[in-house]
């Protein structure tokens, strides 16, 4: 990639005088700039900005490598020259970042359209003639009920747009509208809120609630859910090349591809069928969890998905509803010290059908939870997984290189365009997934076995290597005094706080008699202790049905 001609290069006083002027290409370095901010890379005290070849960059005597750091950019994105992991960050920050000056923009337009209609500037009062303040009161209502109605559940009244719902009690409701008067019969101006409020017609549900198909919807009940945002965007005839995205959710699925296939595949078809499975993603930075979140979000709708690194606090704590009404959970950054502590809690959340909502200014309540939950982790042993778990997928990607820079572009472009998430999302809804189970269908991947041998009990593991060790034995015995000499080793030699293990002969013999493990019989031997017998052809069966 060319570096930027020096005569072109601003200085930082230079540039903020620069950035002033209205041309397109300056008002796209300004979010730029932003958005490296919010990405958290924002630049230091030596950096120097220019053009060259209409494009824009940024760059560094020195930087965050022992090379310097360019940014380019145009009006579809950033070109970063590194290895991929800087330039994603910052490009999602940055189209975040126009969405929501765009969103902007809109809200603004349409204020301005309202103020013409509802509120004339005072110097074309004498000329316009369809304000608010010339409706009939028919008419107002008409017009307001489109986005608003009353819930006769909890008396409450409700705003939405298709993507904001906005609760008011009956007093915000007289704060917020009273300004809104219409034209009575006799030519002068009334309180539109105040008559809206006891009419006995006005837009009434008995209920409001969050219902995705197939879940059925009760009747006269308002459904805050409004489908998936890419259903926005129409099917093209031709056919469209949606492969980056598809094959880097390939990659990503590891040796379970046709499983997480299916996983996604009943998420976007029956978002209402909560599954019970969350799938748990191990990797070093930089492998793509991230990208493969952004792919599932595209399709589905950021309203309905939350990627959070605080489960305390975003599902948990005093303030969650932020967790209300999403399809698609993950929790980030889990470490194994995370999980362990708050393991219940956890699970209880991957399988329940309903959480407690904690809404700021609300009594608490029970919502539905019809989150499909992921868990990604940069951690070696992210989980507790105990011996009878069902409920999750372990999948190591370890041996994944690092998306090189090409690779994220290619993905970043894709999503850009809606007509490739589109296709993605036709081809998800084509799968067959009517003799799916997500719990029964789950493949035994190492990974899995690796963690729960972790979780799993000293005392079972010892035994099981015990009985692994003697495989070519047809019967052994031994006394529980020996057996626990065995054990005391066992624990100096593969567990670091082996030493300080709380244990005695007497808890380890009667451990091991509770594990019914096929083929193992024990006697009060002659005044020896306990002995134990292995018939060990049945205590190996008995080890491989366990050891999974």
């Amino acid at each position: 990639m060319a570096t930027p001609n020096q005569n072109t290069v601003l200085t930082k006083e230079e540039f903020e005088l620069k950035i002033l002027d209205t041309s397109w290409n300056k008002k796209e370095m300004c979010l730029g700039l932003k958005a490296a901010s919010m990405a958290n890379h924002e630049p230091d005290e030596s950096w120097a900005c220019g053009t060259f070849g209409g494009w824009w960059a940024i760059y560094y005597p020195e930087s965050f490598t022992e090379n310097k750091i360019l940014w380019y950019w145009d009006k579809t994105g950033f070109d970063v020259d590194d290895e991929g992991d800087l330039e994603f960050e910052v490009n999602k920050a940055w189209k975040n970042l126009k969405k929501r000056i765009m969103l902007v923009e809109k809200s603004k337009k349409k204020e301005a359209a309202k103020k013409q209609t509802i509120e004339p500037k005072k110097e074309d009062t004498a000329t316009v003639v369809t304000t608010w303040k010339d409706l009939s009161y028919h008419e107002l209502k008409k017009n307001f009920e489109e986005t608003r109605f009353k819930c006769e559940d909890n008396g409450l009244y409700y705003q939405h747009d298709g993507t904001k719902i906005i609760k008011r009690t009956e007093s915000r409701m007289r704060s917020d509208f009273r300004q809104y008067k219409f034209k009575s019969l006799n030519g002068s101006k009334k309180s539109f809120i105040e008559l809206w409020i006891n009419d006995e017609d006005l837009r009434v549900f008995k209920s409001v609630g969050f219902y995705p198909q197939p879940t059925p919807l009760p009747d006269r009940c308002f459904n805050l859910w409004m489908g998936f945002d890419i259903e926005n965007t129409q099917s093209l005839i031709d056919a469209v090349d949606f492969s980056v995205l598809l094959n880097h959710i390939h990659r990503i699925a590891g040796d379970c591809v046709d499983y997480v296939d299916r996983w996604i595949a009943m998420l976007l078809q029956k978002p209402g069928l909560k599954q019970t499975v969350s799938l748990l993603f191990k990797s070093k930075s930089g492998r793509g969890k991230d990208v493969f979140y952004s792919i599932l979000e595209a399709m589905i709708g950021e309203q309905h998905c939350l990627n959070t690194n605080d489960f305390e606090r975003d599902i948990l704590g005093h303030f969650n509803s932020i967790a209300e009404n999403k399809i698609l959970i993950v929790l980030n950054e889990m470490s194994y010290a995370k999980a362990n502590r708050l393991s219940d809690k956890i699970k209880d959340f991957f399988t329940n059908t309903t959480f407690t909502v904690n809404g700021k200014g609300d009594n608490q309540y029970k919502a539905p939870n019809y989150s499909h939950c992921m868990v990604f982790s940069n951690e070696e042993w992210p989980w507790k997984k105990t011996e009878d778990d069902r409920r999750s997928l372990g999948i190591d990607l370890t041996s994944l290189n690092k998306l090189t820079n090409d690779q994220y572009q290619a993905i970043t472009r894709s999503l850009m365009d809606k007509n490739r998430v589109r296709a993605l999302y036709d081809y998800y809804m084509k799968i067959d997934i009517s003799q799916f189970d997500s719990e029964n269908d789950r493949p035994l991947t190492e990974f899995d076995r690796h963690m729960k041998i972790l979780n799993r009990a000293r005392e079972l593991q010892f035994i099981m290597d015990f009985i692994e060790d003697r495989k070519h034995q047809d019967h052994f015995e031994i006394s529980n005094t020996d057996l626990y000499d065995d054990f005391r080793g066992y624990l100096l030699m593969y567990y670091s706080d082996g030493k300080d293990y709380n244990h005695h002969a007497r808890s380890l013999s009667t451990k091991i008699k509770n594990y019914h493990i096929d083929g193992l019989s024990y006697d009060k031997g002659n005044g020896n202790g306990v002995m134990f017998y292995f018939e060990m052809k049945q205590c190996l069966e008995w080890v491989k049905i366990n050891d999974v």
